[in-house]
């Protein structure tokens, strides 16, 4: 059985200078593993903000949204898993049960708009949660 996945980049924007009307005139754009399962996402941050603004394709304007707020035990959790932690692993590593590791990770799933904790990582570093 052969199995196929999609590879989906974020394009993310960082304005370096703006016009006196305050659009991008210089921008740097990184490209990197992106957290969502579709195509033609474009997004625009500032350094140490808690907002970073979606480009809408369909609508042609750029859409300012709020980081999630997390918990200093999620992002715990979730810096443990990028280091290949397993849920028993950071149970015993925050003194929790694994079942209340599992509640954390379900909340992070909804929080973050994500279905997996490989997801829910990408996500964390590209909008710098952890």
């Amino acid at each position: 059985m052969r199995s196929t996945f999609k590879l989906l980049f974020l394009s993310a924007i960082t304005p370096l200078r703006l016009t006196e009307k305050g659009n991008v005139w210089l921008a740097l754009c990184v490209a990197s593993i992106s957290s969502s399962d579709t195509s033609g996402n474009i997004e625009m941050s500032k350094y140490n903000s808690n907002k970073y603004w979606n480009y809408n394709r369909k609508a042609q304007k750029w859409q300012e949204i709020l980081r999630p707020e997390l918990k200093d035990v999620e992002k715990e959790v979730l810096r443990l898993s990028a280091k290949g932690y397993t849920m028993h692993n950071i149970a015993d590593q925050i003194n929790r049960s694994f079942d209340t590791v599992k509640v954390y990770r379900k909340d992070l799933f909804e929080k973050l708009g994500v279905d997996n904790i490989s997801e829910a990582i990408c996500y964390a570093m590209n909008h710098r949660l952890i």
